[in-house]
């Protein structure tokens, strides 16, 4: 006799099962477990990943034509700069997040 385990994996299941059975059976049903949670885990971080690559392609895509318009020689993040003067440095960010919000509505 089976019945459905975790995530539908079908899984042995005997009526009357004396304690050193009940602990094998138990340890399989966590070791089943343990896959196909390491399993989802692994689904969603890949699944994560494909989402930041989506985004980070768009929003590149943005900044380029921003760059362009202004007529920009070089668009740096903010973020990963270390020391900077404040001499003719123009923030884009707001520029960046509308015109990426409005194409996003417009889908």
């Amino acid at each position: 006799m089976s019945y459905p385990g975790p995530l539908g994996v079908a899984t042995p299941c005997r009526v009357q099962l004396g304690g050193a059975e009940k602990r094998e059976q138990f340890n399989l049903l966590v070791n089943l477990y343990q896959q196909e949670l390491t399993r989802a885990n692994n689904d969603v971080q890949i699944f994560a990943q494909f989402l930041r690559n989506k985004l980070v392609g768009e929003i590149q895509v943005v900044i380029r034509e921003i760059g362009e318009e202004k007529g920009y020689s070089l668009v740096i993040d903010s973020t990963t700069i270390t020391y900077f003067t404040r001499t003719n440095i123009v923030d884009i960010t707001g520029e960046i997040v509308k015109l990426y919000d409005q194409r996003q509505l417009g889908k």
